[in-house]
Order: C-alpha cells, then structure tokens, then sequence
C-alpha cells in the first residue's frame, strides 16, 4: 500500500477495500464448443455497489494459457472493453484459445483477473459446389420435376455422419424447416437455385449452397408442307427430294 506520493506514486485510499470493493460475481464459462464461423460470447460479472462504480476492462486471448496477449476491437473481436466479449464468425484455428478479462475499478486499486474460458470449435461439413441438375422440358413452358436426391452423393463428397437436405429459401435452409422431401417441380421458368443444407450427425454444425436446376428446351417442332409429285405410270410410286 502506497501511503506516500513524494516518489511520483499516486495516494490510494488505505481504505480502498470498503470504499471500492471489487468481485467477479460470475467469472466466463469453464468451455464452450461452438460451431466454426458462428459468434460466441465470453462474459464477466461483478459485484454492484450504490454508487454506480467505473470499471474498466481488457480481455486476453492465450494459446498455452501462460501467454497472454491484449485484445482490441476488429473484425473479428467486438467488446474488448466492456464486460461482454464477441468473438464474430470464429475460424477453426481459434480452437482450443482460452479468454480473460482484466479488470479495475475506480478507487480501488488492486484490480482482479477473471478465470479463462477456452474455446473449443467443431469444423461445418465440407461444401462441394455441385454441378446443375437438369431435365428436358417436354411441353415448352420451362418447368419440369427434378429428383433434388441424385445431388445427394456429389454434395457430400464423401463425408460420413453428415445429412443432406432441400429448400426453396436460404431462410428456410438456416432454420431447417420446410424441407423438400418429394420431387421438385420448379417454380421459376427455364432456371432457379434450391438452397441445400449439410448437417454434422454428430456436431449438428451445417453448412449451405445453392445447386441450380436447369430445364432445357427440346426442339420446337415444324410441320412441313406437303411434297406432291405426279405419278408418271400410274403405280403410285415415284421419286421424292427430300433435302
């Protein structure tokens, strides 16, 4: 405790601990598992006191748990001062980072440091761009059915413990609801993108893409005019150029 300040010191209060107690009234999760590319939220609470206390706060990101280096607002970081720390589209090489705040409070001079929170992370389902799926119109108005399901295997590429399944929007595809479960028929004409989803069995993390659907047109047919000739033998039979 500093009782002096002859030496460039500042004077703390010698009764800092009654005038501004600090606690960490709930320190960050232990662990989290998250998906990869999702945003994950690492927080600290304190005590509270009647006179509405300046706290500041510096978060830390560590490795190995020994090292620990300051965080600052980016793309990827959001509330590297404040009590509530995100972490936004989390890359599978944060795996295994641990977080802690650094913390004081005005008038009390001591400071504490939370308890880390490490960061584990489950990798999304490998997305294969698929190639279109197409069919033949048969009556010229560019809709037809499609079998969504024969993309199945060149979607997964593969991977095991993971589902495909179909959609008519992005939105839907997100939230896995309304899946299309029967044959498509397409309700845009000649073109349209079905959404596809591809879930971790296991992890339940998913990935999206688009798989095109095409209706090509088939020939137009041309009825054309009649090729008489004269028989010259009365045989019925003769010659045609048909070219």
């Amino acid at each position: 405790l500093v009782t002096s300040a002859t030496d460039g010191y500042s004077t703390v209060n010698s009764n800092f601990i009654i005038i501004a107690p600090l606690s960490i009234t709930q320190q960050p999760a232990v662990e989290q598992t998250v998906c990869e590319d999702s945003t994950v939220s690492v927080s600290v609470s304190l005590n509270t006191l009647e006179s509405a206390p300046v706290d500041t706060y510096l978060w830390q990101s560590s490795f190995d748990g020994t090292t620990w280096s300051n965080i600052i607002d980016n793309v990827v970081y959001n509330g590297a001062t404040s009590a509530v720390l995100e972490i936004n589209n989390i890359p599978l090489s944060f795996n295994n980072i641990s977080f802690r705040a650094v913390i004081d409070r005005q008038g009390n001079g001591c400071g504490v440091i939370s308890e880390s929170s490490t960061i584990f992370i489950d990798a999304l389902p490998t997305i294969t761009i698929p190639t279109a799926l197409e069919e033949c119109d048969n009556d010229y108005d560019g809709i037809d059915i499609f079998d969504l399901s024969q993309k199945t295997e060149e979607l997964l590429g593969g991977q095991l413990n993971v589902s495909v399944s179909y959609y008519e929007s992005q939105v839907d595809a997100n939230a896995a609801t309304n899946a299309i479960v029967d044959l498509y028929e397409n309700t845009t004409a000649d073109s349209q993108n079905v959404f596809v989803r591809l879930e971790d069995d296991l992890t339940f993390c998913y990935a999206t893409t688009t798989l095109e659907l095409i209706v090509n047109p088939i020939p137009e047919v041309i009825i054309p005019p009649i090729v008489e000739v004269c028989d010259d033998d009365y045989d019925g039979i003769s010659t045609f150029d048909l070219v």
